[in-house]
């Protein structure tokens, strides 16, 4: 006498998936990251199926702005699945936009210097991720300089990225020189009731903000002028 039966395996084991580690990635201009496909960078295995088909929680073209976890699955033919996680972490790269000032020329002290201002007010900076960000300078608001110099200005966002420009600070002497003349003088006639005018811009005292002597002094008059009354001499330097 005989009786049959039937035996029907069944795949009741998980299929292996190992993910990858943690990435890095780039944020954008806008401080995102669009999420891309991850499902071909994990190892899949399965006893039965050969290669299970791996799937990932978070859609692609998803856009993050914080730390995100990836859940990948991998299931078989027989609809066995295991999961394994890894984090996104979106990373701000990108330098603030820093905008300078045109050139500057401003007008030179008593002693032939300038005393830098506080130039940052006249930059702007723009980040793709943080607002109101500070602007600092170099040289900074203080510093004495005497001649063209070039001024940096630099911000620096949450994510230690540093941006920069430049400009010429060109101080110009505007100052006009200081002159002073003699006093009052009395000359004498000659026969004919005349008097020829002598030179008298080596009677003037000349000094300048920036230029050291010797200085040119005119007259007006000039030297040799016959006069016969009272005449203002004009000493120019």
């Amino acid at each position: 006498a005989n009786c049959t039966f039937l035996v029907t395996p069944a795949d009741n084991d998980n299929p292996n998936i190992t993910c990858p580690g943690d990435q890095t990635v780039a944020v954008d201009a806008a401080c995102g990251f669009d999420v891309i496909d991850y499902t071909g960078l994990p190892t899949a295995t399965d006893n039965c199926s050969g290669t299970p088909t791996v799937t990932q929680d978070v859609n692609v073209g998803t856009t993050i702005t914080g730390t995100t976890t990836i859940t990948l699955t991998a299931t078989d033919d027989d609809t066995n699945t295991a999961s394994c996680t890894f984090d996104l972490i979106p990373e701000d790269s990108t330098d603030p936009i820093v905008t300078c000032p045109g050139a500057q020329t401003p007008t030179l002290g008593a002693q032939c210097e300038l005393v830098i201002p506080d130039y940052t007010g006249l930059g702007s900076v723009a980040d793709n991720c943080d607002s109101g960000l500070s602007i600092s300078q170099s040289p900074v608001a203080g510093s004495i300089i005497g001649g063209a110099t070039t001024v940096t200005l630099a911000s620096i966002d949450g994510a230690g990225n540093i941006g920069t420009c430049v400009f010429l600070v060109t101080p110009s002497d505007n100052t006009a020189p200081f002159i002073s003349c003699p006093a009052d003088i009395v000359e004498s006639f000659d026969a004919g009731c005349e008097f020829d005018l002598l030179s008298y811009v080596s009677l003037a005292t000349v000094s300048d903000n920036c230029t050291p002597p010797p200085y040119t002094v005119t007259q007006s008059p000039i030297a040799g002028t016959t006069v016969s009354g009272n005449t203002t001499i004009v000493l120019s330097v």
